[in-house]
């Protein structure tokens, strides 16, 4: 019975040690992109404007927008969806500049970024369905 204490022991404290270890390199990849996004807040607008023109993009146009707009709207799309590319880009090269600590850290911002895209998918199927 001892034995089995022991073992449990041993595993709580391994356990124990990789939350704490796993943690400290979570806040470390988090400061790290803190500094980053404040030397370098364009890189921060072009991811945003990136996201944001990535959402756009993914949402059904109205009767009305194809009306008002018709071929200026498609070349206006065409130049944001440039410049979404554009940004894109430029936030992968600013962001593989940070280099994180560990590939736990990069998982989970990757896996954030895949949730967002997710929903922002979903929200403009969703809002297709309703047209």
């Amino acid at each position: 019975m001892s034995d089995i204490n022991t073992t449990i022991d041993k595993a709580q404290a391994k356990a124990s040690d990789a939350y704490a270890s796993s943690k400290q390199s979570v806040k470390k990849a988090a400061t790290k992109v803190e500094k980053s996004a404040k030397d370098n807040p364009l890189a921060v607008v072009a991811g945003g404007i990136a996201i944001g023109a990535v959402i756009g993009a993914l949402l059904p146009k109205t009767q009305r927008e194809e009306e008002l707009l018709g071929t200026v709207g498609k070349r206006l799309a065409e130049g944001a969806t440039a410049a979404a590319i554009a940004a894109r880009d430029t936030g992968k090269s600013e962001f593989a500049s940070l280099k994180p600590d560990t590939s736990s850290a990069k998982d989970k911002a990757g896996s954030i970024a895949a949730h967002i895209f997710d929903a922002a998918k979903a929200a403009a199927v969703e809002a297709g369905q309703r047209k």
